[in-house]
C-alpha cells in the first residue's frame, strides 16, 4: 500500500485528470471596488447628475452614472480574468492534488471533507490587515493533520461528491451559507442599481446591518464550532496577534 502511494506521489506532476480550482482571494478586492462603483453611481443618480466628472490625475473622464458603472464593473471583470489561470487545487477520481506543494493525496487517506469560513484579521500580518472570511476547504486525513486550502470556492465540495459520492461532507450546510451570502450581496447591489437606496426604510436598513453582522461574525464561528465538534478541535479563527492558528497544514 505504501509503495502504491509513493508511486502516486512521484507521478503527481503528470496527473492530468480532475477538476482544477483557483484561489478566489481576488473576489475580496473586486467586491470592495464594486462597492465604490455602486456608491458613486447611487450618489449621481440620487442627485440627478447627468455626468460624473472624474479627475484621476493622469486622465479626466466625464461619464454618465450608467456608463461609469458599466465601465467600472467591466474593468473589474477584466482584471479578475488572469487569476483564473493560477490553479491551487485539483480534484479527481483518484484523490486531490495540491499544486503549490506538489502533493497528491489519494482518497484512501481522506476521511471527510468540509467547507468552512475562517477569519483573517491579524494585526501582525505582513502586507496589511484584512477583515475577511476565507472560504476554505478542509481535508481530514487518517492519523495525519488535516489539510486546509484557503480561498477555494464551494464548488470544490461538489467536485468531491462527484468523484467520491460516499465521502462525508458538510455540503448541505455549506451550500446554505453560500446561498445566504450570495442573496445578501445580490440584494445590496440590486437595491442600489435599481432604486438607488432612496426608499430604503430604517427598519430594512437595520435588518440588513444585522444580516451582515451575522454573516461576517456569527456564521463563521458557528461553522467552525460545528465542524470541530464532528472532526475534533483543529480549526481556529485568526486572533488579532496570531494568524493561521488552526492545527492543520496551511495551503
Amino acid at each position: 500500500m505504501k509503495s502504491n502511494i509513493r508511486e502516486r506521489n512521484n507521478s503527481a506532476e503528470q496527473w492530468k485528470g480532475g477538476i482544477s480550482f483557483h484561489s478566489i482571494y481576488y473576489r475580496y478586492f473586486t467586491f470592495i471596488f464594486a462597492l465604490l462603483i455602486l456608491f458613486f453611481y447611487t450618489v449621481g443618480k440620487r442627485q440627478g447628475l447627468e455626468t460624473l466628472n472624474l479627475d484621476l490625475s493622469f486622465v479626466k473622464l466625464q461619464l454618465s452614472p450608467v456608463k461609469f458603472a458599466l465601465y467600472g464593473n467591466g474593468i473589474s471583470v477584466l482584471v479578475s480574468i488572469p487569476f483564473y489561470f493560477f490553479k491551487k487545487l485539483k480534484i479527481g477520481k483518484d484523490g486531490i492534488y495540491l499544486n503549490g506543494i506538489k502533493l497528491f493525496v489519494p482518497w484512501e487517506e481522506i476521511t471527510a471533507v468540509s467547507h468552512v469560513w475562517i477569519s483573517e484579521a491579524c494585526l501582525t500580518k505582513k502586507g496589511g490587515v484584512f477583515l475577511y472570511n476565507r472560504k476554505s476547504i478542509v481535508f481530514y486525513r487518517k492519523e495525519k493533520k488535516p489539510i486546509c486550502v484557503y480561498n477555494i470556492s464551494l464548488l470544490s465540495l461538489f467536485a468531491v461528491k462527484y468523484y467520491r459520492a460516499e465521502m462525508p461532507t458538510n455540503l448541505f450546510f455549506g451550500s446554505i451559507a453560500t446561498l445566504f451570502n450570495i442573496a445578501l450581496n445580490a440584494g445590496l447591489f440590486l437595491e442600489g442599481y435599481l432604486f438607488y437606496f432612496q426608499d430604503l426604510r430604517p427598519e430594512a436598513l437595520i435588518i440588513w446591518i444585522l444580516c451582515y453582522f451575522f454573516k461576517t461574525f456569527l456564521l463563521p464561528l458557528f461553522m467552525l464550532k460545528r465542524e470541530n465538534s464532528i472532526h475534533g478541535s483543529c480549526l481556529r479563527h485568526d486572533s488579532l496577534l496570531h494568524m493561521n492558528r488552526s492545527d492543520v497544514i496551511h495551503i
